[in-house]
């Protein structure tokens, strides 16, 4: 149910390594580290950084999930929706933003069904032990759940067999410090 919206402790936490992730992905490196390597679909600086991360329950730097975005609109309207901070509500340790009340109202119904698989974290990194951040325009529903990847090239890698990786992940999640 709705509370009191406030920055979750852990959130600058959580902030951080976003940030620095993100900076290790888009910082000039050696050709090596900006290719998505074949196998792992993961840049090698980004891989370490994964590794050594605790993972929280829900992904949501700066205590915001889904980036902002609307999670109700990525299965009514197909596409990521920014959400409004003057229509939000706290779940699960995070604040959830919405573009209209009936969509607020709709998650705040039954967050399980909107809310992403695995907290927001990259369905595709998962299903290889990593718990990388994901990114609320690289989406997928499989299924009827929703599921984020960590770029728009890793989203390929986890579409071309979405069943497959999904299940991997799944079976890594619970494993996972949260």
């Amino acid at each position: 149910m709705a509370a009191a919206i406030a920055p979750a402790p852990s959130a600058l936490a959580l902030a951080a390594l976003a940030l620095a992730a993100l900076a290790l992905v888009a910082a000039p490196a050696a050709a090596d580290e900006q290719r998505l390597p074949a196998e792992g679909g993961v840049p090698q600086a980004l891989h370490a950084a994964a590794l050594s991360a605790p993972v929280a329950r829900v992904f949501a730097p700066a205590g915001l999930a889904l980036g902002g975005h609307d999670a109700v609109a990525y299965f009514t309207e197909g596409r990521a929706v920014a959400g409004l901070p003057s229509l939000a509500l706290r779940w699960r340790g995070a604040v959830w933003r919405f573009a209209t009340a009936g969509n607020l109202a709709t998650f705040e119904g039954n967050p399980t069904a909107y809310a992403p698989q695995f907290g927001g974290y990259c369905a595709y990194g998962l299903s290889r032990g990593l718990a990388l951040p994901g990114d609320p325009t690289a989406f997928a529903i499989v299924e009827g759940r929703l599921y984020l990847a960590h770029s728009v090239d890793v989203l390929r890698l986890l579409s071309s067999d979405a069943t497959t990786v999904t299940e991997a992940a799944r079976r890594v999640w619970p494993g996972l410090r949260r």
